[in-house]
């Protein structure tokens, strides 16, 4: 609760806004804020009530609309939040993916260390290992047909999220976003184009506007999965500026009544002509991503 109303009280001194001219804002903005007052908006302002949850989503997504994340202040905000998420996240992986993940016990002695993949000392003996679990995992999926070789040239590219966590010096999983031009991104996941026809030509520079593919998410358990995923969101939230989307191409099913609640929707699908399986598409725009239903019930 207390979240929303700093924000809300520093983009009005970032901006110089008096309330009523927020109200104007928020009005123009949504009509879901049709009705809106001064006096509401100052209970929001002093934490005396607390906005509903559409509320609050369409709140953030104003403020990332205007830029208020740009300020390091407001953005370290948030960012201090999604440390908040492991419970329901890990929650949420054991009772919704269990099936896409393993089911190690984990006690809470256990650390838990998460490296930057091309940093790793260990790295080519990383990327033989994840290329086979993929493969193992999937063996009929071309998405994971990349060769160790190949898998580290996007992986070391310097816009790519490629993060491994390990326990006692074991591997527990790993999470790999590339971060392609929007473009051919788009070309992916309408499956206009294969993976393996991406060049480096096709990544985004770090500060260049660009899609992240989700190519892999593997977990020994819940508790790992909701620990990758906490650095994924944080990632996302330090390269902002520079990410329009987020896109996924899967042969599951599944995969889009599993990703609707974390902000990300069926684009397109269809049966590929030449093999004959089915596909499926999907997208989001960052900020549906970073404040999707779930996320802000949860921690704003």
């Amino acid at each position: 609760m207390k979240i929303i109303a700093k924000l809300l009280r520093q983009y009005r001194d970032l901006q110089d806004l008096t309330q009523m001219e927020l109200v104007n804002a928020l009005i123009e903005y949504s009509d879901k804020f049709n009705g809106l007052n001064i006096v509401t908006l100052s209970r929001w302002e002093t934490e005396t009530t607390k906005p509903g949850l559409k509320k609050r989503q369409t709140l953030l997504k104003f403020l990332f609309s205007k830029g208020c994340f740009a300020n390091t202040t407001c953005r370290n905000m948030i960012k201090e939040r999604y440390g908040y998420l492991q419970e329901d996240l890990e929650k949420t992986f054991d009772r919704q993916f269990k099936h896409l993940i393993g089911n190690f016990p984990e006690s809470d002695s256990f650390e838990y260390t998460i490296h930057t993949l091309k940093d790793h000392p260990e790295k080519a003996l990383y990327f033989e290992l994840i290329v086979e679990i993929e493969q193992a995992s999937h063996p009929t999926d071309c998405l994971y047909n990349a060769t160790p070789q190949i898998l580290e040239k996007w992986c070391e590219h310097p816009a790519s999220f490629a993060i491994v966590c390990e326990s006692r010096r074991q591997h527990a999983g790993h999470y790999i976003l590339l971060k392609l031009k929007s473009s051919v991104a788009d070309d992916i996941v309408h499956h206009q184009r294969s993976l393996f026809s991406i060049t480096m030509d096709d990544f985004c520079d770090v500060e260049e506007k660009g899609t992240y593919l989700a190519l892999t998410l593997f977990s020994r358990s819940g508790k790992v999965a909701a620990l990758l995923n906490i650095e994924h969101y944080i990632h996302l939230i330090e390269q902002m500026n520079h990410i329009e989307k987020i896109v996924i191409f899967s042969r599951r099913e599944d995969a889009v009544p599993m990703t609707k609640d974390y902000g990300i929707h069926l684009v397109a699908s269809g049966t590929d002509e030449k093999e004959g399986y089915q596909w499926y598409g999907l997208s989001a725009p960052l900020e549906d991503i970073l404040f999707a239903d779930t996320v802000v019930e949860a921690i704003y």
